[in-house]
């Protein structure tokens, strides 16, 4: 049973940290979100920094998977299987759960709380090995990355600004003509 509240308030908890942040997510929103009180919270979660640092790990798989489903769907060519992350990322400008969060985070973290920048930067790391294994596997050169998620994720933060997926799609056929020049 604590399991199931457990999950229960981190997937409820989702769209109110990515798109909140750490400082505007409160109890409140989160009791609000999975109809608990305050104590069957706090009897799975020790403090908001551990409900938070849940809810981001959670938030990472749920695109982690998305792009793992995409990459074995796309085949073996390298090209196919970057463009399929990539359209994955795409279609994080209309998530209901607010975006990447990943970007959300190292943003929301940048200054202000230590532990959600160190999470973050630890799920950056390994979308820059995904991404560099599928670059080497296509014997394109791995620095490209950084190149791809600097894109992806300037496009994407265009895209929400504005309401408009030409910023990420932009970015998403920059990227693609320079793995063609690769």
């Amino acid at each position: 049973m604590a399991k199931q509240t457990r999950e229960k308030i981190i997937q409820a908890s989702i769209p109110i940290f990515n798109q909140k942040g750490y400082a505007g997510a409160t109890l409140s929103d989160i009791m609000a979100a999975t109809g608990l009180h305050k104590g069957s919270i706090y009897a799975c979660f020790e403090d908001k920094q551990a409900i938070a640092v849940a809810v981001f790990r959670q938030s990472v798989a749920e695109v982690d998977f998305k792009m793992e489903t995409a990459i074995r769907q796309a085949g073996g060519d390298a090209a196919d299987q970057l463009l399929a992350m990539m359209n994955v990322y795409e279609s994080l400008v209309d998530d209901p759960n607010g975006g990447c969060p990943i970007l959300n985070t190292a943003i929301d973290s940048d200054d202000a709380y230590l532990f959600l920048k160190i999470e973050a930067q630890a799920a950056l790391s390994r979308w820059q090995e995904r991404i560099k294994t599928v670059l080497q596997a296509g014997n394109l050169p791995d620095d490209l990355a950084n190149i791809i998620i600097a894109s992806l994720e300037g496009g994407l933060m265009l895209s929400k600004l504005i309401g408009d997926k030409q910023p990420i799609q932009q970015m998403i056929s920059y990227v693609m003509e320079r793995i063609k020049q690769a």
